[in-house]
Parts: structure tokens; C-alpha cells; sequence
């Protein structure tokens, strides 16, 4: 059936039109300076990542935000036609789809016309009319239409049955129904040049644009020289101290360059998440975790729809040892990203560490349905399997781990320990030594290395991996008491009596290495030193095998004597 161009147009379908058109459609919040609400309206995706919409909407704001569904981006005003009351806004990053642009000097009256916007609150609204007329304001010739305007519709797009952009919706008659008007779309390309907007704004836009740019390709000498420069310009600006911090972070200049720079967009305005989000991961830097936990608790505060503040607080959290706080953060992330496997897994652990094991198992289903073969999904599923005793589950989960990341040195120590509780010497090596190959500095992992090399008579190999691990950490009192207790094994006294003496010294309240050197004194004739040193030991630790063995030794041996 053909459609012939009768005066009302064709006959499009409103969901058609609302399908073709929505994506361009955005909703713009303005606040003030301590982040309370100003208003809200609509606006209209251009090219460039930039935005059209009312200036009233957006005047007398210290921080605009554009969204779109969950999706939400800080702009910065690039130009203001006040005669026109339109604006420019110009996106920290991309959004949205851009409009398709018509010609309202083509429209007949009568033609059939839509309204898309956000009136009052209500994201993504059609409404239906027809071209009224054209009307003149203040020497400018306006749309009127009889398609619906309401508060919040400001700045929404006039659009025909193609999709196109005809006009930007600007007012309407309170008192009088269907009288409603809009700027035509060919006003939008004159904004620029009809700007009244002061040429250090302007300036200040286009370093607004040029800033997330460097930060998109890690630029980050590039972004310290555009934010120093910024600064002198704009000392008030909330976005030039945040980059200049944001640089500094990333460079490695003093601390007390990016905490100033930080803590002044923050003085600036208290509720700029962006800060306390980048101020979490300064002290993440420095594995300030209670201070890098309580930033991105406020990031959070400032940030709610942002998915990786919340995964961000959740994983601070769990490093806490705070699971209860951890399983609202992973909740919140995963409603705001259905599709992110890691919040699932994580939101799983933190269910698991509650004792919520059916609830973990659901988290970790969603993941699996996501990605089956995702490592950290395994690793998951191995822990808990760890923690039911269910040895053979827990290697298969690893060993499925090892699969999807070989290189993952975690997965490699925790196979090898369980091969180790097994009896299973040769493979608990083969694991365990991948294991301190990706990470020298396991010092679990050289020990149970040690364990299981001596378990299979190979002593020699034994000293030696703990002598290699304590070439890169010789003050770690617990390798050396494996050290010593490998060489006792061998048969080597003084060895052991030498190594045992500098992990009592490291740590004096280390029961196992008093029991340790108890038996190496024992080895070496030393009965007296023999007894106290166990003596000392049991005093530590009642329960310490070592000790009470050197103790009845020794008793044999006093006996003896006499």
C-alpha cells in the first residue's frame, strides 16, 4: 500500500518515530555549588559529543549532568545564545546517538509533528500534534505546534515522521491548550557565532573537551601542562584541579601535589565525586586501605549511578574484612550493570563470607550464564570447595582457573596445596614451583614447596628453594624456621641451630621457632639449651609437638647423664 503525500503527511507510527529518535534524546540535571538540584530539562545529541538544549535550563548551574538511561556524563557550557535561549553543552565523553537534522523551512501547517523530551522527570516521553504555525518573538520566528510541552520538556526536540529534527522545544502559553512553541532546528548552527559567552568560558570549554581526550590516550604530561594552564586561568574550576591531581597521580610527582590539587576541587565543590573517587585510588596507591575504603565511600555518596564506584567500595570493603558492607556495594554495581561478571563473582564471596552459601551459588550462576570459563568465576567455586574440605572439587576449580589464566599464580599455590594435603608430592612441586615463578615473593609457597620436596626425600632441593626465597626476603622469621627445620631434617645441626637463632631473634614470640631450635640444641649436645628453649616455646604455645618432644629427649638424655 502506497503512501501518498497528503496535506497531514504520512501516517507514521508514533513507536516508529519514538524508536528512531530516542537514542538522541537526553535528560540534563542542573545543580548548584553544594550539589543541590537547580533543575531539570531535555536536550538533543549533536555530532562532536555535544549537546543542544534551553539556557534557562541550565543557568545560574555550578555542575550540569547529561544522562541517558543509566548512562550519566558531567558537561560544561561551550556556548549560550541568550536571545534564543539555546545553549551548547559540550560532553565529558560521548552519549547517545546524534540527531538526524531536517529543515522546518520545508514544514507545511497542519503537517504532523512529535514531541520527544523529559517533562516533568518522566525520561523519554512522545507526544503527537500538528504544525500550528509560525509565530514571531522578539523579531524571531518560532514553531507553534499542538504537540504536548510541560516542565522538563525544555530543550527536548520537535521531530517529523522521518525522525528528523525540525525544531528544539523551548515554551509554552500557561494559560491556553496546545499552544506551544520551538526553535527551529537552523538556529542550533548559528549558536556559536551569536555567542555572548565570555572568551575565557569558551577557553575553558575547550579545555573541558581536550582534557578527557588526553585521559582517553593516558596522556598524562599532556594532561598536567593543559590543567596547569587551567588552573591560572580558572582557579575556580572544580574539573582543572581535578585533572591537575588526576595528572599528578599518574606521574608520580610528590604526594602532596595531587592531595592539594584533589583536596581543592573538593573545597571547591564537596560533592564532586569524581574526586573522592580519584582521592580512593591515591590512597589505594599507598595501601592506605581504611583511607582508600572511607573515599570511595563518599565517592559513592556523590556518584550513585556509577558502576565502578560501587564496585570499587565493595572490594575495598571486602579487603577490610567487611562483608556485610561489601554485599550492599556488589549489589548496588550489579543493578547498575546486569552484565559485569566480577560483580557478580565478588558479590557471590561477600555472600559466602556471611555463610550465605545458596545465595553465593546463585551470584556465581548469573556469572556462569555470563561467562562459564571466566578464571575468577573458578576461583571462586574453588575457595568455597576449599572451605567445604572437598579437596578433589577444589583442584578441578582450579585447574579450570589455570585454563582460562595459566599465568595466574594464585590458582597455581592453592592447587599445589591441595595436592599437598593429598600426598600428591610431585605434582604439589610442579604447582608450587609455577607458583613462586609468578610471584617470588609467596612465602607460603616456598615453604609448602620446602614441605613437599622434603616429604619426597629430595632435602637438598628443599634447602635450596628456601634459601632462594630468602635471598629476596632474609627478615622473614617464618622462612627462616622452615630453613632450619629443612636442614634438621638433612641432618645439618648447626645449619639448623644458626637459622632457627635468627628467626628467635626476628620474632622472640614465635613459638615454632623455639621449638625448632629446641630440637636443633638437642642435635648439637646442648641439652640445658635444649630445655629452656622448649620450655620457652610451651610458655608460647602449649600445644607446640616440637617443644614437648625436646623436653622428653632431653629428660632421657638428663637421665642418662646421671
Amino acid at each position: 500500500m502506497l503512501c501518498l503525500p497528503l496535506l497531514m503527511g504520512c501516517q507514521r507510527d508514533p513507536a516508529d518515530v519514538f524508536e528512531k529518535v530516542s537514542p538522541s534524546v537526553v535528560v540534563i540535571w542542573a545543580s548548584d555549588t553544594v550539589g543541590d538540584a537547580l533543575g531539570q530539562g531535555s536536550g538533543v545529541v549533536l555530532r562532536d559529543s555535544t549537546v543542544v538544549t534551553n539556557c534557562h535550563v541550565v543557568d545560574d548551574a555550578s555542575r550540569v549532568r547529561v544522562s541517558q538511561g543509566k548512562d550519566t556524563v558531567d558537561a560544561v557550557l561551550a556556548y549560550r545564545d541568550r536571545e534564543r535561549d539555546l545553549c551548547l553543552l559540550q560532553l565529558r565523553r560521548s552519549l547517545g546517538k546524534p540527531a538526524k537534522i531536517g529543515k522546518s523551512l520545508d514544514l507545511r501547517i497542519g503537517q504532523r509533528v512529535f514531541t520527544v523530551g523529559a517533562p516533568v522527570g518522566m525520561e523519554l516521553t512522545i507526544g503527537e500534534g500538528v504544525l500550528s504555525g509560525y509565530r514571531e518573538f522578539d523579531s524571531s520566528r518560532y514553531l507553534q505546534t499542538s504537540a504536548p510541552i510541560s516542565p522538563g520538556s525544555s530543550g527536548g526536540g520537535l521531530w517529523d515522521g522521518d525522525g528528523r529534527l525540525l525544531g528544539i522545544t523551548s515554551f509554552y502559553e500557561e494559560y491556553a491548550q496546545n499552544i506551544n512553541f520551538a526553535a527551529p532546528v537552523e538556529w542550533i548552527a548559528q549558536i556559536a557565532s551569536r555567542s555572548r559567552q565570555r572568551q575565557s568560558d569558551v577557553q575553558a570549554s575547550r579545555w573541558f573537551l581536550l582534557g578527557p581526550q588526553l585521559i582517553e590516550k593516558r596522556d598524562w604530561g599532556g594532561l598536567r601542562d593543559l590543567a596547569r594552564r587551567w588552573v591560572r586561568q580558572e582557579p575556580q574550576s572544580v574539573w582543572a584541579w581535578y585533572c591537575r591531581g588526576l595528572a599528578a597521580r599518574n606521574l608520580g610527582e610528590p604526594s602532596d601535589t595531587a592531595l592539594s590539587a584533589l583536596r581543592k576541587a573538593l573545597q571547591l565543590n564537596e560533592t564532586f565525586g569524581e574526586a573522592w573517587e580519584e582521592l580512593a585510588l591515591f590512597w589505594h596507591d599507598r595501601d592506605s586501605l581504611e583511607l582508600e575504603y572511607q573515599h570511595h565511600l563518599r565517592a559513592s555518596e556523590c556518584l550513585g549511578d556509577n558502576f565502578s564506584v560501587w564496585f570499587n567500595l565493595g572490594t575495598a570493603a571486602m579487603q577490610l574484612g567487611h562483608p556485610r558492607e561489601a554485599l550492599n556495594a556488589y549489589r548496588k554495581a550489579v543493578h547498575l550493570d546486569e552484565t559485569h561478571v566480577h560483580a557478580w563473582v565478588r558479590l557471590g564471596m561477600a555472600q559466602l563470607e556471611l555463610g550465605r552459601s545458596e545465595d553465593a551459588m546463585q551470584a556465581w550462576a548469573h556469572a556462569s550464564v555470563l561467562d562459564s570459563n571466566d578464571a575468577e568465576l573458578h576461583q571462586a567455586r574453588a575457595l568455597r570447595w576449599q572451605r567445604l574440605h572437598q579437596s578433589d572439587s577444589s583442584m578441578s576449580a582450579w585447574k579450570k582457573m589455570l585454563d582460562r589464566a595459566p599465568e595466574e599464580w594464585v590458582a597455581w599455590h592453592n592447587l599445589g596445596m591441595e595436592q599437598l594435603k593429598q600426598g600428591k608430592w610431585q605434582q604439589s612441586i610442579a604447582s608450587l614451583q609455577e607458583a613462586v615463578r609468578l610471584d617470588p615473593e609467596d612465602e607460603q609457597g616456598w615453604i609448602a614447596l620446602a614441605h613437599a620436596q622434603t616429604e619426597r626425600g629430595a632435602l637438598e632441593n628443599a634447602l635450596e628453594s628456601l634459601r632462594t626465597s630468602l635471598r629476596s626476603n632474609d627478615s622473614s622469621p617464618r622462612l627462616w624456621t622452615a630453613y632450619g627445620m629443612a636442614a634438621l631434617r638433612a641432618g645439618n645441626g648447626q645449619l639448623a641451630w644458626n637459622a632457627l637463632g635468627t628467626a628467635v631473634n626476628l620474632d622472640p614470640r614465635s613459638s615454632e621457632a623455639w621449638g625448632g631450635r629446641s630440637l636443633a640444641a638437642l642435635s648439637l649436645g646442648r641439652t640445658p639449651q635444649a630445655r629452656a628453649d622448649a620450655l620457652r616455646a610451651v610458655r608460647l604455645d602449649r600445644n607446640n609437638a616440637a617443644a614437648h618432644l625436646a623436653l622428653e629427649l632431653s629428660s632421657g638424655q638428663s637421665g642418662n647423664a646421671r
